[in-house]
């Protein structure tokens, strides 16, 4: 079975991590990881990872997203607590 991919990785971080990728029209996918940069915690479908960090005034590096609260909150997440501190944060981050 042939497997044909229509998209493109442009931007990956330290952990070689997918950051931003673009469908066959050039539509840009940028996904966040948290928890250490294992797990992706939210997906932004018609923005690249470079104008991302500029809206929240973070450096476009491939580890710039690290300075994101949803992700400083995933990485503290630990118990009931914490995990409520970061769903509030990922719905601050949806506005």
């Amino acid at each position: 079975m042939d497997v044909i991919d229509d998209s493109s990785s442009d931007v990956y971080d330290n952990k070689l991590n997918i950051l931003q990728a673009s469908n066959k029209t050039g539509t840009p996918n940028t996904t966040i990881y948290g928890y250490q940069q294992t797990l992706p915690i939210a997906q932004i479908t018609g923005i690249t990872y470079a104008q991302l960090m500029q809206i929240f005034n973070l450096p476009a590096t491939p580890t710039g997203y690290l300075g994101l609260d949803i992700v400083t909150k995933s990485d503290a997440d630990k118990d009931s607590g914490t995990e409520n501190a970061l769903i509030n944060a990922l719905d601050n981050f949806r506005m």
